[in-house]
């Protein structure tokens, strides 16, 4: 008997050409776990009858979805970039193609997303209509570019053939990381900074999830995508009151990081942010050090509030 072992496991994401249409072509990619899973609602029965008791209870709605955890690599990048702001306007004859992704208007894509397990018999879950509900990203001094990607879906199925045998492999391509950030790459304001120790994003779609109709198994008969939100925080060493001033004025600022590797990069701007004011506090003898929430909103040049620039080998997605 072969016990699954997650080791063993990878993920596979294809794009559906309507909800829950099972993908045909698939990209495999690496993973550092993932929680995608279905659920299904039980009824209480809550008549008694002479006796105490519990009558039959019933199964009710479906929900499907969860998350996964990935390192972003120039390959895999596009794809979950497009999962999030739909399809990118494309350039260039040849390698490195240039990618640019923008939150706008339409509806987001659905994937179908499949976990494999390496049994005797191998088995294969896939979540059909996934769409892609939330995004989260921290960046350091060092580390790779993890990305904590959620998605909600119409269901789940269990079975022993994939929606693709022939995949297109990205799990060997090398992940983006935080050294491959340069100091001009930095950018804060408009200018480069030095002074950035940590950035958060979050990303948040708003999914419109509970639509369901009378006939439909439970299964959900659609997920709408609603006013995508962009927060997250950014970490300064005080050495002035350049980020404080902006804060406690309410002006607008900028932010931008780029990684890059070889011919390939990845540009994520968010190009009209505020700041949440806060005070400088010493409350070590240490470093001083400041936290300043942020949240993005559409900038009218930009036409969005957050455009993703992918450079990379592929020359669509």
């Amino acid at each position: 008997m072969a016990i699954g072992q997650g080791i063993d496991s990878k993920l596979t994401l294809g794009f559906e050409s309507a909800f829950g249409t099972v993908a045909t072509d698939g990209f495999d990619i690496a993973v550092m776990g993932e929680e995608l899973s279905g659920t299904q609602n039980q009824l209480q029965n809550e008549s008694f009858g002479g006796d105490a008791n519990s009558r039959d209870s019933v199964n009710g709605l479906i929900d499907a979805g969860g998350t996964f955890r990935h390192y972003l690599t120039p390959k895999s990048a596009g794809l979950i970039f497009k999962a999030f702001q739909g399809s990118p306007t494309t350039t260039g004859a040849g390698d490195p193609y240039t990618h640019v992704f923008k939150t706008t208007t339409g509806a987001l894509p659905t994937l179908s997303v499949e976990t494999y397990f390496n049994l005797a018999t191998d088995e294969y879950k896939c979540l059909l209509g996934g769409t892609a509900d939330t995004l989260g990203i921290e960046v350091s001094p060092e580390g790779f570019l993890l990305a904590t990607v959620g998605f909600a879906g119409k269901k789940t199925t269990v079975g022993t053939s994939p929606f693709d045998a022939s995949t297109t492999d990205y799990t060997t391509d090398t992940p983006f990381h935080h050294l491959q950030i340069a100091a001009a790459d930095v950018n804060f304001n408009g200018a480069d900074s030095a002074v950035i120790t940590a950035v958060k994003f979050n990303i948040d779609n708003r999914l419109k999830k509970q639509i369901y109709t009378v006939g439909n198994s439970g299964y959900r008969y659609a997920i709408t995508r609603g006013r995508q939100s962009v927060t997250g925080s950014i970490t300064v060493l005080f050495e002035d009151l350049t980020h404080y001033t902006l804060a406690a004025a309410s002006t607008f600022t900028s932010i931008d990081l780029k990684w890059t590797s070889g011919t390939s990069s990845l540009k994520i701007e968010l190009p009209r942010i505020l700041l949440k004011q806060r005070d400088p506090v010493a409350k070590d003898d240490g470093p001083i050090m400041v936290d300043y929430e942020f949240t993005a909103s559409k900038d009218a040049t930009a036409a969005t509030q957050l455009r993703t620039t992918l450079l990379c080998p592929i020359a669509t997605y």
